[in-house]
């Protein structure tokens, strides 16, 4: 102890030896009574002056069991029904109860209460045999009622300190959806599902775009580092709530054992709805209405970056329609004309008899239609000059190419923000693997279906071709296979091929997946 009685800040505080009554006089107040007192206000200047949720509850159990000098003492952690869903000790925190006293054992208990609810329950109790005095149970319930402000302050600390958090986050999606420098719609909705995430400490966030095949595509997706299968496993059991989201327009709440899926539409009022979904594992509180307000403003965001995007495509079709339309007043009015007026001088000099005014009108003719292959040119240069690639757009062009080939169109689905890789020889890789992929799936698989999944996440760029075909051959050639595989080695990755599940197509029985992942540069 600390001199002026005053205990250690991280130390237990000493116990004390407990009075049969309470004094009525203060000249009847023993020495150890003052003592109890001192331990009793030092224990609520300690509760008082702590925001943290969790020291508060550790505090309020070390500091009942301190001013009692009882054998034990814990707060057990209470639910919306009043079912204890956890206990904290001085120790820490702890899902499975303790063992309750013995039925010989004196208990004290006091219930503290926030908000006009049960949040928890202070117990102390010691072994058979002994005994509470008066003044302990006055001190416990001393100890409860500053623990109620405590934890209500704390409770009110990190709410300001949360919304302090979703303020910045919000104003950085805001700042991105109006930069007058041009963000790619993927790079606005990877930064709403990375700000959610964090501002809501939860596992994963995601926007799901709706597909008529019923395979919801996502096209923003952020969680924690080795969840990423664990994402993919959730959404899939959750498709037909999703499904039920997008048709009502309403939020929903989606528990899988011990996973919630608070889940928000975007956009609602368009035709095709998207989705965001945020998603906490190992959770047992429910979603609370500061967190549903917090998911649905950043689905407002998404919802205001999507307008944008597509405000920016009609923009941009309208450039397109435009320029055509340039392009096709300059290819009439100089192009066609010049062609036109030199196939009348050539027509005009197969008149001529003198050799050197053809000669001359030739050289002429030349000239004109040397200027206008020029012109064609430059048109041509203008057409691919700004043309940025985009992995998602030409993979969806690689797709529709081999259609024909396959006999019918292969489905895509994306997670993560693909568009705004800027690693060109990644991109190429990625592509002529999926090239590949697709050629081998024409050649040998007689699939009927086909499934392409493009993934950017946990550090990593994937592509994984699924066919429903008739799985792999030991006896064909698999020099196009090893290409794929020694594309991925020189990236650092990995590549390999194997029978496909129904995960991987629904409903087939048989087939081929093929699994090929790089590592991204700067992921470490």
């Amino acid at each position: 102890m600390e001199q002026g009685g005053r205990p250690a800040e991280d130390g237990p505080l000493p116990s004390a030896a407990r009075p049969d009554r309470l004094p009525r006089t203060v000249e009847e107040l023993p020495p150890q009574m003052f003592e109890d007192l001192t331990q009793l206000l030092w224990t609520i200047i300690r509760l008082g002056s702590d925001l943290d949720e969790e020291r508060v509850l550790r505090r309020t159990a070390a500091g009942a069991r301190t001013v009692t000098g009882a054998g034990r003492a814990v707060v057990e952690l209470l639910g919306h029904d009043g079912e204890v869903e956890g206990v904290v000790t001085e120790r820490g925190r702890s899902r499975h109860p303790v063992a309750p006293p013995g039925p010989e054992a004196p208990v004290l208990r006091q219930e503290l209460v926030v908000g006009g609810t049960p949040v928890a329950r202070v117990t102390v109790s010691e072994p058979a045999g002994a005994a509470f005095g008066p003044f302990d149970a006055s001190q416990v319930e001393a100890v409860a009622r500053t623990a109620e402000t405590a934890l209500r302050n704390a409770r009110m600390h990190a709410q300001s300190e949360r919304r302090r958090v979703v303020l910045e986050a919000t104003s950085g999606v805001a700042h991105a959806i109006g930069s007058p420098d041009p963000v790619s719609l993927d790079e606005v909705l990877g930064l709403v599902t990375r700000s959610v995430r964090h501002a809501l400490g939860a596992t994963g966030a995601g926007v799901l775009v709706p597909d008529p095949g019923g395979m919801h595509e996502v096209r923003a997706l952020e969680v924690r580092r080795g969840y990423l299968t664990r994402s993919r496993t959730l959404f899939a059991a959750a498709r037909p709530a999703l499904d039920e989201v997008l048709a009502t327009g309403r939020a929903q709440v989606l528990v899988f054992g011990r996973d919630v899926i608070a889940v928000q539409p975007v956009d609602w009022r368009v035709e095709q709805r998207h989705l965001l979904g945020v998603w906490w594992t190992g959770r047992t509180a429910p979603v609370t209405p500061e967190e549903h307000e917090v998911v649905a403003t950043f689905a407002e965001q998404a919802g205001v970056a999507l307008d944008r995007a597509r405000s920016v495509q009609d923009r941009e079709r309208l450039a397109v329609v435009s320029e055509r339309e340039r392009i096709a007043r300059d290819l009439h009015d100089v192009v066609i004309q010049r062609i036109f007026a030199s196939g009348l001088q050539i027509r005009n000099l197969l008149r001529e008899d003198d050799l050197e005014r053809v000669r001359k009108g030739l050289k002429g003719a030349v000239g004109d239609l040397d200027l206008t292959i020029r012109d064609i040119r430059s048109t041509i240069f203008d057409l691919h000059r700004d043309r940025a690639p985009r992995l998602r757009e030409d993979a969806r062009a690689l797709l529709a190419e081999y259609a024909p080939t396959l006999g019918f169109t292969p489905v895509l689905r994306s997670e993560g923000d693909l568009d705004s890789l800027d690693d060109a020889v990644l991109v190429e890789h990625l592509l002529a693997t999926l090239r590949e992929l697709l050629s081998n799936v024409a050649r040998h698989a007689g699939a009927t279906s086909c499934h392409v999944l493009l993934c950017r996440g946990d550090g990593c760029l994937e592509v994984r071709v699924a066919d429903d075909g008739r799985g792999l051959d030991p006896g064909e050639p698999r020099s196009g296979l090893d290409n794929v595989g020694l594309r991925a080695s020189l990236l650092g990755g990995t590549f390999e091929a194997g029978p496909a599940s129904g995960d991987d197509v629904p409903g087939a029985g048989t087939g081929t997946v093929a699994r090929w992942r790089v590592p991204l540069p700067g992921s470490g």
